[in-house]
């Protein structure tokens, strides 16, 4: 054949499904496979469901008919067993050796590249390039760089969120610190610390967004559409604008407000503004570069909050301020000197102390040059006070190294993220192993399915094997009538005019019986999901004109949720259940309370045969793939005996094998369960198509066009008829050409097409519909009546019972976020206690450690307890959603099991906590024995007790909010005002007066007072110090104006801590617990972010 006769052949060649078919009838011939039987579909849409039929005939040795199923036929020993064709390289070897594939290499052969065509060009060029991605490195990055600009951008709820935080936190912190005296290092340094520490709290909320564009790199990283370098670079280009923006807000409040330029005559004030500006841009980057990382090794977002929330209490005590430098362990200080936030520290503190006036011995009529024998300025003395290095070159070499840190941080990330994307490759790799060649006379035990063969019968196989269905309890599912007539809905408009409604249904009418699968059909936007919400109950807002009737009873929406089962697009479940679990949960709490548990159990297993689940029923339903969830989708609402199954768009997302293997059980389940099937489907398969008995037929703008039987005959009866339509040609997709007759109800401007509507309207089909609809209504004496006298089937008892043991299921089958806490407990209580191991209490620097490393302790359980559970309770809170449209269960016990479950593993999270931080810190050395004893017990109930009321805070905002980000900004936000009005810095007495009322309504503040009293404000009387207890002994080395007190006083006095007000700081805080478990039962009860 010349070059460019087959280059011409090869490039017309378009296989279609008979042309498939044929190909595989001749593969099948060499592996003595019998095709003869089987119809041809001459469609091009069909071809993978024709390729699927072929493959399993091929590989069962036997034809496949639409009637029966051979089920022997897949065991039966094919006496040349040689030429079985089972698996992938067996066939691949037939195709080799077929006419299709030698046709294919005469076509390489033919050199179709040289077409002077201008695409052909470019293909070749594409094709022999030697990088695998279609886009060079820097082109590649700015499309993504584009890409990650306007993902920012469009998240508008989130970047406004971001600026009111910004903008509320640094008027908060300016008005708390006003006009800060230089002369009180502690909270000029504390004001500093606060500001970097709120950058970094604020930047959690991006883990979850950073964890799920994982999955989207991963996908276009396989496909080679991009490059994991690419991503980095642009994700890291894409959060520029926004930090820059925030750092710019909020820095320029903070500074300004709190009158941080101490030298404001000076023309130096501008350029360390921009210092502190430009030093708290380089920190949030960093910290974005650094939940960047947390992101990408994490395994999910369950993981990496915990992991992320870990690692800012270790940038907090190694940041200097805490725990200043020299009180750190010798063996703990390269945690200073590689921590980001102690080198922000260090640059703010030089960059403010190192001013003009400062530089001097004279400051404030006090000569610092004399007080000591270094003869320090000023500024130097005060950094001394926190062991912080005054030379000027910390501000640039600070600079630099979090410059380098970015960098670093970004390189590792990206490190991470190419070795997941590898992994994920090799993942999806299937390897195979070739088929042992065996005889039926010499068997071998290697466990290949080839050898597992059985006699082949002698006869054909008797009728009597359809009898292997599942038995199933007809009687149990009462048969319901759906009928709809002159059904409208309506919306309002989106114009300016008051009162204006728009129709997005108009007058539609239909039926669907028992037994009976019924399509809703039409092009997008036709109304097909909303006529199915409309019908189903799903629709809150909006109006709904026409009759709903079931058995002819008006349909109420009680009827409606109690006797129908809805499946949603997507399918929605608690993932950590097994299959099996997710069905008797809704077989338990939406079958009557009167139905026998036996029973109950009885119809599960009954539905898992029915939809060919019982093998993997055992299996959690997280990692099944969609096909297999769709299935599950629908045994949950078959195990609760629903009359009407609503589907939508069942076949959405499935490939044509998975969707043959979902609407096959769907069939199956309108026969032998009873109930009458309503499907939205968009342009299905022949074979899919095929399964339906009734179609109703929308075109845009919600109306209908064709009510009737979906048999080929009556729907050739019907379009052929119609004005300009053609012909199905013989092998065509019935759905396809329908759709092709009307245009789907889609029309270009200008075109003349009938109005098919009208047809419709006066057709002999709609008289018969208008007759069926009012025969229904005659009928209804003799239908079952539906009558339900409560709102859910399942007593509370049983709801109770059922969600509470869910709850534990999940989180014991959920270790990402259960045991994580607990190994984060284990190390921090380690790392806590280590850097608190030498400290003396009893002098005024070990005093303010003792209480900061309480304050960090509480700052440790508040800020993982609440951002832990965020994204374990949003994700869950969907199935919730879905359950309760259903009305499965009241919100109170879904609530209550949620928050039963939390019980126990904060019970132990904070023991271990509390045991290892408490005894390294050297608390139990403050009295006798069992003052210890007692004391440390109490200690544990107060953090079990403030870490629940943490948790519970966080469970409120996931049900308040309507995502994972928002709820972390929310929970950012306050645990950042409520730390800070907490009384440790500022301390309580130095709180302003306009702020006490935030004082007085932080929980930290009690739960802090509880803690610092029960460890040093125990005394019983001043200066007795007989029993060794911290609260007696005299302070040592402290301020002139504080000599002579007690720790206990000097507790009462700077924190107004005091002991005899632990009993009442408990109880509030224990009030503050209820009062977030109200708040989140009344989210939860009236909140829904359910998108309908």
């Amino acid at each position: 054949m010349p070059a460019a006769t087959a280059a011409s052949s090869c490039n017309r060649d378009k296989f279609t499904a008979l042309q498939v078919e044929i190909c595989f009838r001749n593969l099948s011939v060499s592996a003595e496979v019998d095709c003869s039987d089987r119809e041809t579909d001459n469609n091009q849409e069909d071809v993978p469901t024709v390729v699927t039929a072929m493959r399993e005939m091929v590989a069962i040795g036997r034809p496949r008919t639409t009637q029966r199923v051979d089920r022997q036929g897949r065991y039966e020993n094919i006496a040349s067993s040689e030429l079985q064709a089972r698996q992938a390289p067996e066939l691949a070897r037939l195709f080799q050796n077929s006419a299709v594939h030698r046709h294919t290499v005469e076509c390489l052969a033919s050199r179709v590249n040289s077409s002077p065509d201008e695409a052909g060009r470019k293909g070749v060029e594409l094709l022999t390039r030697a990088s695998p991605f279609p886009q060079r490195f820097w082109p590649n990055t700015r499309s993504l760089t584009r890409r990650q600009l306007v993902l920012v951008w469009r998240n508008t709820a989130f970047l406004r969120a971001r600026g009111v935080m910004s903008v509320f936190m640094g008027l908060i912190y300016g008005s708390t610190f006003f006009q800060a005296s230089p002369t009180d290092i502690q909270i000029v340094l504390g004001l500093c610390f606060q500001a970097v520490l709120f950058l970094l709290l604020g930047q959690t909320a991006q883990i979850a967004s950073f964890v799920e564009a994982r999955v989207v790199l991963a996908k276009q990283r396989r496909a080679q559409l991009t490059r994991s370098t690419s991503y980095v670079i642009a994700c890291c280009a894409g959060q520029l604008p926004a930090a820059l923006a925030e750092t710019a807000v909020f820095g320029s409040i903070t500074f300004w407000l709190s009158g941080l330029d101490f030298d404001a005559s000076s023309s130096s004030s501008w350029t360390r503004f921009l210092v502190f500006e430009g030093i708290l841009f380089l920190t949030l980057l960093a910290s974005i570069a650094w939940f960047f990382i947390v992101a990408a090794v994490s395994s999910d977002r369950n993981v990496a909050f915990p992991v992320a929330m870990a690692s800012i209490i270790a940038f907090n005590i190694f940041a200097g301020f805490v725990v200043p430098k020299d009180e750190l362990p010798d063996w703990l200080i390269w945690g200073y000197w590689l921590d980001p936030l102690a080198w922000s520290l260090r640059a703010l503190a030089v960059d403010l102390y190192r001013t003009p006036s400062l530089d001097q011995c004279e400051y404030g009529g006090v000569n610092y040059c004399q007080l000591s024998d270094e003869e320090q300025t000023a500024g130097e003395y005060y950094l001394s006070r926190f062991d912080v290095p005054s030379a000027q070159l910390w501000v640039p070499l600070a600079a630099g190294f979090l410059l380098i840190t970015y960098a670093a941080f970004m390189v590792l990330a990206w490190l991470m993220l190419e070795r997941m994307c590898r992994r994920h490759e090799e993942d999806s790799t299937v390897h195979f192993t070739p088929s042992t060649k065996t005889t039926s006379s010499s068997p071998q035990s290697d466990g290949s399915y080839v050898i597992a063969v059985t006699p082949r019968s002698d006869g054909p196989l008797q009728d009597g094997l359809d009898g292997c269905e599942p038995t199933l309890n007809e009687a149990a599912v009462v048969p319901v009538t759906l009928a709809f007539e002159d059904l409208w809905y309506s919306v309002p408009a989106d114009d300016a005019d008051a009162g204006a409604a728009r129709d997005l249904l108009k007058g539609i009418n239909g039926y669907a019986r028992p037994a009976t699968m019924t399509a809703l059909m039409g092009s997008s936007g036709a109304g097909k999901t909303t006529l199915l919400d409309v019908l189903a109950g799903r629709k809150p807002s909006g109006s709904v004109r026409g009759q709903v009737l079931l058995n002819g009873q008006p349909a109420s929406d009680l009827m409606v949720r109690r006797s129908t089962g809805y499946c949603e697009q997507v399918d929605i479940h608690s993932d950590a259940s097994t299959i099996r679990e997710a069905l008797v949960f809704s077989a338990f709490l939406r079958q009557e309370s009167a139905v026998p548990e036996h029973e109950k159990r009885s119809t599960v297993d009954e539905c898992l045969e029915l939809l060919e689940l019982s093998d993997i029923a055992g299996l959690t339903i997280r990692g099944r793939s969609r096909e297999q969830l769709k299935r599950v989708s629908i045994g949950v609402e078959l195990v609760a005996r629903s009359s009407v199954l609503f589907l939508d768009e069942p076949t959405s997302g499935l490939d044509a094998q998975a969707a043959a293997v979902v609407m096959r059980t769907v069939r199956r389940a309108a026969d032998h369960r009873r109930c009458a099937v309503v499907c939205t489907i968009h342009q299905p398969s022949a074979n899919v198509f095929a399964l339906f008995d009734m179609l109703l037929l929308l075109q845009l703008g919600g109306e209908a066009v064709y009510f009737g039987e979906s048999s080929v005959d009556a729907l050739k009866a019907y379009f052929e008829a119609l004005p300009g339509a053609k012909p199905l040609p013989h092998g065509y997709n019935p759905a396809t050409w329908i759709l092709e007759c009307v245009g789907a109800g889609v029309t270009r401007a200008g075109d003349q097409t009938p109005p098919f509507a009208r047809i419709f309207q006066a057709s002999g089909l709609y008289v018969t519909l208008a007759k069926a609809l009012e025969a229904q209504k005659l009928e209804r004496s003799e239908m079952v009546e539906l009558v339900f006298s409560t709102k859910r089937a399942a007593s509370s008892w049983t709801q109770m019972r059922m969600l509470t043991s869910r709850f534990r299921t999940l989180y014991w089958r959920t270790p990402s976020y259960s045991l994580s806490r607990l190994f984060l407990a284990l190390a921090l209580g380690l790392i806590v206690g280590a850097l608190f191991s030498e400290a003396d209490y009893s002098t005024y620097q070990g005093m303010n450690a003792g209480v900061g490393g309480i304050f960090l302790s509480l700052t440790y359980c508040g800020i993982v307890a609440i951002n832990s559970v965020l994204p374990l309770v949003v994700q869950d809170r969907a199935a919730f959603y879905r359950e309760r449209s259903a009305q499965s269960y009241n919100a109170l016990w879904y609530f209550l099991g949620a928050t039963l479950a939390e019980i126990p593993y904060v019970i132990v999270s904070s023991f271990l906590f509390t045991v290892l931080s408490f005894t390294i810190m050297g608390f139990t050395d403050g009295g006798d024995v069992s003052w210890g004893v007692g004391t440390i017990a109490l200690y544990w109930l107060v953090m079990a007790l403030f870490t629940l009321q943490q948790v519970y805070l966080g469970q409120f905002l996931a049900y308040a909010l309507p995502g994972v980000e928002l709820a972390s900004l929310a929970g950012t936000l306050l645990s950042s005002i409520l730390f800070l009005f907490a009384g440790f810095n500022p301390p309580s007495s130095s709180i302003p007066q306009g702020y006490r009322w935030l004082y007085e309504l932080a929980p930290q503040r009690y739960t802090l007072a509880a803690l610092v009293a029960l460890v040093f404000g125990d005394c019983s009387s001043s200066g007795d110090d007989q029993t060794g207890k911290f609260g007696c002994q005299v302070l040592q080395n402290p301020p002139l104006e504080l000599e002579g007190l007690s720790v206990k006083q000097y507790v009462e006095s700077v924190f107004e801590m005091k002991h005899g007000d632990i009993a009442r700081n408990i109880a509030v805080s224990l009030a503050f617990a209820v009062g977030f478990q109200l708040l989140g039962l009344l989210s939860l009860r009236f909140i829904s972010y359910q998108r309908k």
